[in-house]
């Protein structure tokens, strides 16, 4: 009797390939807890790039036999007056499988204070509004296909009412992922 088996290797920890230092973290003055990559990427402290491709995404997106390389490439943490408490990034994540290669661009958030399905990363959608929180690529999206799905995807218009606790760019996952640096004012 043959069995197969369909390996699933999912790469990536932190903002831009490589393991978040083993540095404790630091946390700022809004108490948010960031770590530093090797390659000098700033995330939220226990961030895991890989764990952040949502359960959302189907088998078209994310074959059963594949290879995922994820990356942060921005990122922003903030509460509101409730407080309710949120994580939200872009996520970059090249996809192999079956000889094909496809790229994603994610728009995702999490509750992280919250119990149960709050505190998983999801694609971040609006009931009423035409945000596209997933944005589909045959080529590595470059810099202005990042900036189009930026504002697409509602993330340049997603603060009213939330205060800012802490932001960045991964600038080293940026330029591996796209090629070039990101633009000022990302």
């Amino acid at each position: 009797m043959v069995h197969r088996f369909a390996w699933v290797l999912l790469l990536l920890v932190g903002c831009g390939g490589s393991q978040p230092s083993a540095a404790s973290p630091t946390t700022d003055a809004n108490g948010l807890a960031t770590v530093t990559s090797s390659e000098g990427d700033r995330l939220p402290a226990g961030w895991v790039a890989s764990e952040m491709l949502p359960s959302e995404l189907g088998a078209h997106d994310l074959p059963v036999d594949r290879e995922v390389t994820a990356r942060v490439l921005t990122w922003r943490v903030k509460e509101d007056e409730r407080p309710l408490y949120v994580e939200s990034a872009i996520v970059w994540a090249t996809v192999r499988a079956h000889g094909n290669t496809h790229w994603l661009l994610l728009h995702v958030y999490r509750h992280p204070r919250e119990q149960g399905v709050a505190n998983v990363w999801r694609l971040s959608m609006v009931a009423d509004s035409d945000v596209s929180p997933a944005g589909h690529y045959e080529h590595a999206p470059t810099n202005a296909d990042v900036s189009v799905f930026m504002g697409a995807s509602g993330w340049r218009d997603g603060n009213t009412g939330f205060r800012v606790l802490g932001e960045g760019v991964c600038e080293h996952a940026w330029t591996l992922s796209t090629g070039t640096p990101p633009p000022l004012g990302k």
